[in-house]
């Protein structure tokens, strides 16, 4: 399965019901993160894997390094 835009918003908007706190932090200590980063942050959030992450997200683990990177960059 591959991700969409939308489906990153659409787990999004369901999370902000389980923890709008946190999704409320993400918004607003990092500087402009997509839905998808934002996704990836839950996950880790949640206490998931980097393996768990790979295979939700169906990413390479080069690529799940970038992904943290990048969020880690983006932090205000």
């Amino acid at each position: 399965m591959r991700w969409t835009k939308d489906d990153f918003i659409n787990c999004l908007e369901y999370y902000k019901m389980k923890d709008l706190p946190f999704v409320n932090e993400m918004e607003t200590d990092y500087n402009r993160l997509s839905p998808k980063y934002i996704f990836f942050a839950i996950l880790e959030h949640e206490g998931k894997s980097d393996e768990d992450i790979q295979r939700i997200m169906g990413i390479s683990e080069s690529t799940l390094r970038s992904t943290r990177s990048r969020i880690n960059s983006k932090k205000r």
